[in-house]
């Protein structure tokens, strides 16, 4: 961490290296995530969280934990964001821990995180979520309570059978 407080080196410059950090391969670009992962800025903590986990697959969570506890609303609602993220099987996969997860992003005090969890439930298979988006349905923040009944009304849309194109 040490490293990374650099006089005169901006903010900015350390939220782009994470992304940049994101694209690259080895061990020693994920420990730079981490240490980034750590840094004071909540910007470089948001841009750092989602290559990080991606990088640790199944083992995010310790990340992820981290994340959700964390002090600013702009992290909290990213690791939610990564929850219902589409190609985080092994995250998704974690019933337990994303029903822990889940289960203290969707009484947050940010309206931002709340409405990212209804989003990231529609988008997952955990068992009870009905329970989740009908407490969010409820929530005193107009915009959480519209994305939740979108997302509960879109879980509840009669699928069309696939068309199977016949070779």
């Amino acid at each position: 961490r040490d490293r990374l407080r650099q006089h005169g080196t901006s903010i900015r410059f350390y939220a782009r290296l994470a992304k940049v950090l994101g694209h690259c391969t080895g061990s020693a670009a994920t420990a730079a995530l981490e240490e980034l992962f750590h840094y004071a800025a909540a910007e470089v903590r948001i841009a750092s969280l989602e290559p990080l986990a991606r990088r640790l697959g199944a083992d995010a969570w310790d990340i992820l934990d981290q994340a959700l506890r964390d002090s600013s609303a702009g992290v909290r609602a990213r690791a939610v964001r990564i929850l219902g993220a589409r190609g985080n099987r092994e995250i998704i996969e974690n019933t337990p821990r994303l029903l822990a997860a889940i289960t203290r992003a969707h009484i947050d005090p940010d309206p931002e995180v709340r409405s990212r969890t209804a989003v990231a439930l529609a988008r997952t298979g955990l068992p009870g979520r009905d329970r989740f988006l009908l407490v969010l349905e409820s929530d005193e923040d107009a915009r959480v309570a519209g994305i939740a009944r979108r997302a509960r009304e879109e879980l509840e849309r009669p699928r069309g059978p696939r068309s199977v194109s016949q070779s």
